[in-house]
C-alpha cells in the first residue's frame, strides 16, 4: 500500500476502535500489537511493517459489527468481516504476490537462448567457440 493509503486506513480504522473501546484500551491494543509483532517478526526473519499493525486494526474493528455493510474500494459494498481479506487480496495484486507473479513470469513463455542457440550454448559450457575453418 502507498504511504498516503496507510496513513489513512491507519487514521479511519483506528479512530473507529478507539471510539467503540475508548482510549486506554485502544492505546494497549496498539502497544501491544507492536511489541508482538516486532517480536514475532523478529523471531522469524520478517521485518516488521505497518502494513501488518494496519490489518491488526481493521480486523480488530471488523469483529465490532461483523455484518454490516461497508465501502470498500471503487464502490463495492462489502461485509465488514470481509474487509481484511479484501485489502489482502488488492496487496497481492498490487506486489504482484502469488499466482499473478507465476502467470505473468516471461520465463515460463519461451525457452532460454542457451538452449536454442548453439554459440551460446558452446559460450555456456566453458568450451572455446571452434574457429572458421577449424577442424577436429
Amino acid at each position: 500500500m502507498g504511504s498516503a493509503t496507510s496513513l489513512y486506513l491507519l487514521v479511519k480504522y483506528g479512530r473507529e476502535l478507539e471510539t467503540a473501546v475508548g482510549t486506554t484500551p485502544f492505546a494497549k491494543f496498539l502497544i501491544l500489537q507492536t511489541v508482538m509483532l516486532a517480536l514475532f517478526g523478529g523471531a522469524l526473519g520478517v521485518p516488521f511493517v505497518g502494513n501488518a499493525l494496519i490489518t491488526a486494526v481493521i480486523y480488530a474493528c471488523s469483529r465490532l459489527e461483523p455484518f454490516g455493510n461497508i465501502q470498500f474500494q471503487f464502490g463495492i459494498t462489502l461485509k465488514y468481516w470481509m474487509l481484511p481479506f479484501g485489502l489482502m487480496a488488492v496487496e497481492m495484486l498490487q506486489q504482484q504476490g502469488s499466482v499473478a507473479a507465476v502467470v505473468s513470469s516471461p520465463n515460463l513463455r519461451r525457452k532460454p537462448e542457451a538452449e536454442t542457440d548453439p554459440a551460446v550454448r558452446l559460450q555456456c559450457s566453458g568450451k572455446p567457440a571452434p574457429r572458421a575453418g577449424w577442424r577436429r
